[in-house]
Protein backbone atom coordinates (compact mmCIF):
# COMPACT_ATOMS: atom_id res chain seq x y z
CA UNK A 1 0.00 0.00 0.00
CA UNK A 2 2.75 2.41 1.04
CA UNK A 3 4.35 1.97 -2.64
CA UNK A 4 0.89 2.61 -4.21
CA UNK A 5 0.99 6.32 -2.48
CA UNK A 6 4.65 7.13 -3.14
CA UNK A 7 4.11 6.90 -6.70
CA UNK A 8 0.29 8.71 -6.45
CA UNK A 9 1.02 11.44 -4.37
CA UNK A 10 5.28 11.55 -4.25
CA UNK A 11 6.57 13.85 -2.03
CA UNK A 12 2.85 14.32 -0.56
CA UNK A 13 1.94 10.81 0.11
CA UNK A 14 2.86 11.74 4.06
CA UNK A 15 0.28 14.51 3.96
CA UNK A 16 -2.43 11.71 3.17
CA UNK A 17 -1.13 9.61 5.80
CA UNK A 18 -1.18 12.37 8.27
CA UNK A 19 -4.55 13.62 7.07
CA UNK A 20 -6.02 9.99 7.71
CA UNK A 21 -4.54 9.63 11.29
CA UNK A 22 -5.79 13.43 11.89
CA UNK A 23 -9.15 12.31 10.70
CA UNK A 24 -9.01 8.95 12.75
CA UNK A 25 -8.32 11.45 15.82
CA UNK A 26 -11.20 13.13 15.45
CA UNK A 27 -13.48 10.56 14.40
CA UNK A 28 -13.87 11.88 11.06
CA UNK A 29 -14.60 10.14 7.65
CA UNK A 30 -11.27 10.10 5.47
CA UNK A 31 -9.23 7.48 7.58
CA UNK A 32 -6.48 5.37 6.41
CA UNK A 33 -9.02 2.33 6.00
CA UNK A 34 -9.24 1.37 2.61
CA UNK A 35 -12.22 2.57 0.49
CA UNK A 36 -12.80 -0.93 -0.63
CA UNK A 37 -11.08 -4.26 0.46
CA UNK A 38 -9.64 -5.57 -3.42
CA UNK A 39 -8.00 -2.16 -3.54
CA UNK A 40 -5.23 -0.51 -2.21
CA UNK A 41 -7.14 3.08 -1.90
CA UNK A 42 -7.53 4.37 1.17
CA UNK A 43 -10.41 7.04 2.32
CA UNK A 44 -7.86 9.64 3.08
CA UNK A 45 -7.01 10.34 -0.96
CA UNK A 46 -10.60 11.03 -1.33
CA UNK A 47 -10.44 13.26 1.72
CA UNK A 48 -6.50 14.79 0.44
CA UNK A 49 -7.66 15.02 -2.92
CA UNK A 50 -11.36 17.02 -2.28
CA UNK A 51 -9.45 19.57 0.28
CA UNK A 52 -5.98 19.84 -1.70
CA UNK A 53 -6.54 19.13 -5.32
CA UNK A 54 -9.86 20.52 -6.09
CA UNK A 55 -11.78 17.44 -6.26
CA UNK A 56 -15.59 18.20 -6.94
CA UNK A 57 -17.70 15.64 -8.36
CA UNK A 58 -17.71 11.55 -7.03
CA UNK A 59 -16.19 10.77 -10.90
CA UNK A 60 -13.38 13.30 -10.61
CA UNK A 61 -12.60 10.52 -7.48
CA UNK A 62 -13.79 7.47 -9.02
CA UNK A 63 -11.96 8.16 -12.22
CA UNK A 64 -8.64 10.24 -11.84
CA UNK A 65 -7.60 10.03 -8.55
CA UNK A 66 -8.54 5.97 -7.32
CA UNK A 67 -9.55 4.83 -10.36
CA UNK A 68 -11.20 1.97 -9.51
CA UNK A 69 -13.96 3.23 -12.25
CA UNK A 70 -11.51 1.99 -15.14
CA UNK A 71 -10.24 -1.38 -13.10
CA UNK A 72 -13.94 -2.45 -11.79
CA UNK A 73 -16.95 -0.86 -12.37
CA UNK A 74 -19.45 -3.05 -9.89
CA UNK A 75 -16.43 -2.41 -7.07
CA UNK A 76 -16.89 1.98 -8.26
CA UNK A 77 -20.57 1.66 -7.66
CA UNK A 78 -20.00 -0.27 -4.61
CA UNK A 79 -18.24 2.84 -3.01
CA UNK A 80 -19.73 5.73 -4.80
CA UNK A 81 -22.15 6.42 -1.40
CA UNK A 82 -19.08 6.31 0.81
CA UNK A 83 -17.23 8.57 -1.94
CA UNK A 84 -19.77 11.36 -1.82
CA UNK A 85 -20.21 11.10 2.07
CA UNK A 86 -16.28 11.99 2.58
CA UNK A 87 -16.26 14.41 -0.23
CA UNK A 88 -19.66 16.09 1.05
CA UNK A 89 -18.08 16.29 4.63
CA UNK A 90 -15.46 18.02 3.00
CA UNK A 91 -17.65 20.46 1.43
CA UNK A 92 -20.28 20.57 3.54
CA UNK A 93 -22.68 19.30 1.04
CA UNK A 94 -26.17 19.15 2.28
CA UNK A 95 -27.71 15.74 1.90
CA UNK A 96 -29.56 16.31 -1.61
CA UNK A 97 -26.43 17.78 -3.01
CA UNK A 98 -24.91 14.16 -2.27
CA UNK A 99 -27.66 12.25 -4.09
Amino acid sequence: MAEHLIHTYGTSALRVIELGEQNQKSKSMGTNERIHPDYPFLKSEIAYATRHEMAVKPTDILCRRVPIAFLNKEAAEQILPEVAEIMGKEHKWSSATKT
